[in-house]
This record gives structure tokens, sequence and C-alpha cells, in this order.
């Protein structure tokens, strides 16, 4: 992993920066629903993880657009090469923990390495990883519900740069497998174009073969 710094004094989104950076609230989300059916029937036919699967995919999405790897570090912005995630975990006594998962471009790589940080924090008791990490995302499943938005617990004492990605409740329907994603991003990093390719890149990847 590498990561590089942002010049500020010649970046065309200054002003936007220097505008949204010291909002209470910089983030700004959108809920939108994917068709997932070529991904889904993909791992059900192999036997593999669709959740394993549709975070790759969110993954390589994300890694394929600079600013979402753009973090802001005090003064700086910092732009990573690579970012992974860190998601929840669900545990059998209905808690959860949190684990970090790195990204990989081959699947099952990513599989594997995933699978193995997923057991480990099942099995363990501990809760917040030892390490708070930039190059990462934060991420959610919440497969209970299909909802149509979402917000988040935050401390709006703790400076925050980090991209929020939650999805939801996969829904059957007759001719299609569908999903909802809610995104947050922050506004002093992004815009809502760049939402719009993160939108447009994750239904292209969600309809290649894994």
């Amino acid at each position: 992993m590498s990561v590089r710094k942002v010049d500020l004094s010649s970046w065309k989104r200054i002003k936007q920066f220097e505008f949204f950076r010291d909002f209470s609230e910089p983030f700004f989300g959108i809920t939108f629903n994917v068709d997932i059916s070529v991904l889904y029937n993909e791992l059900k036919s192999k036997g593999d993880s669709v959740f394993l699967g549709y975070l790759y995919c969110i993954l390589k999405t994300i890694n394929e657009i600079e600013e979402f790897r753009y973090r802001i570090d005090g003064d700086e912005v910092l732009i990573y090469d690579k970012v992974g995630a860190s998601t929840t975990v669900a545990r059998e006594d209905n808690t959860f923990g949190f684990s970090y998962i790195d990204f990989h471009e081959n699947f099952a790589t990513f599989s594997k390495k995933a699978n193995d940080e997923l057991e480990k924090v099942k099995n363990s008791s501990e809760f917040l990883p030892s390490e708070n990490k930039l190059d990462t995302i934060h991420f959610s499943s919440i497969p209970w519900i299909n909802f149509t938005s979402i917000s988040h617990a935050r401390n709006f004492n703790f400076p925050d740069s980090i991209p929020k990605i939650s999805c939801g409740k996969i829904v059957k329907k007759k001719n299609s497998v569908e999903m909802p994603i809610s995104i947050h991003v922050n506004h002093s990093l992004m815009d809502g174009y760049h939402v719009g390719l993160f939108e447009g890149k994750l239904r292209d990847n969600l309809n290649k073969s894994l």
C-alpha cells in the first residue's frame, strides 16, 4: 500500500474542499437498488458467498475511482493507491465486531483472505480492531431489511472522511435479483457526480463474471 498527498495549491476542488470541510455534517447520502442477478446466480451455482461477492464488486468499484480513495488527515488530503473494507461481523450471540478486509483483484484470493478474517472476528470477543486505518471504507450488511434510506451513528467530534456503504435485503423478483445500497461520502472530497460514477461502474462490475 502506498499513499501520496494531494497538492492543495493546484487542486481543482480546493474551494469545495474548504467550503464543506468544517461542516458539522459534511456527509451526504444516496440510496439506490442494483440488479445482482448475474453475480447471485454465479456464486450460488458455485456455492460461494454472495456477501463476499458483492463486497468484492463494491471494493473493486471504489478502487477504480480516485476520489473514493481520498482521505483527510489533519490539514492534508491523502490519496491511497488501494483501500479495503472495515466491515461489521455478526456473532452467534447477536452482537458484532469489526474486521479489516484487504482488497485483492483476484476474487479467489480476496474470498479466502476475507473468510479467514471474518472467522477470526466471529470467534473472538474483541469489538474494535487494534488499528484505526484510513485506507478503508466503513461497510455493513443489513440483510433483514429492504431499506429505502439509512442514516449512521456518528461522533461529530471525531474527524471523518471515510465513505460508508451499507447493503440491504436481497429480494428475488420474477426476472431479477435486487438489493438496496446506501452510500454516504464526505462532500469536501467528492460530489454527486462521483457517486454517479460509482453507481454506474458498480452496475458494470456486478454484471461481470468473477
